[in-house]
């Protein structure tokens, strides 16, 4: 995320952000189906919420869970087998062995994001957005804090990536 940046530069130089950011841009590809079904989901659920069709709506969500797992499982397999290749395309050869193992821990996280995504989608419709907002401060915070903590001790870029997965 935007903050993981911010506290990389803040800690390290900004070599270490770059290669961040690129890691970064390749583990959230994943997330590019969350939200397009969060661009369908809501209005459909909103229709089946309205119809009182419970097991409708549960049927709906897990068919998109589903989807989405399908998709991102192998993506996270897919990024630790050829996470650094794909770098390579990006970058140099320095900053692809560099981000190696932070590419898959952030597909990973992704993958656990992604899924917070879809259940916001269905707390929107039931208009919990207090609730949502609740999860997001609390993932802020965990992030924030475990990279202020990790950072205090170790100056390695693959601790930003074990704050975002803990985090999600």
């Amino acid at each position: 995320s935007t903050s993981d940046r911010y506290i990389l530069l803040h800690f390290l130089s900004s070599k270490e952000v770059g290669e961040f950011s690129v890691a970064y841009s390749i583990g959230s590809l994943v997330l590019f189906f969350p939200m397009v079904i969060g661009v369908v989901l809501p209005p459909l659920l909103a229709k089946i919420e309205d119809g009182n069709l419970l097991l409708k709506k549960y049927d709906i969500i897990l068919i998109n869970i589903k989807f989405y797992l399908i998709i991102s499982i192998p993506f996270v397999f897919g990024s630790y087998a050829i996470g650094d290749s794909i770098a390579l395309i990006f970058s140099n050869l320095s900053t692809s062995m560099a981000i190696k193992y932070v590419i898959p821990l952030l597909s990973l996280s992704a993958l656990f994001n992604g899924i917070t995504v879809i259940f916001n989608e269905v707390l929107f419709v039931k208009l919990q957005t207090l609730k949502m907002f609740k999860i997001l401060l609390v993932t802020i915070a965990v992030n924030i804090s475990l990279n202020l903590l990790f950072f205090s001790y170790y100056n390695d870029i693959i601790f930003a990536a074990i704050s975002s997965l803990i985090a999600f």
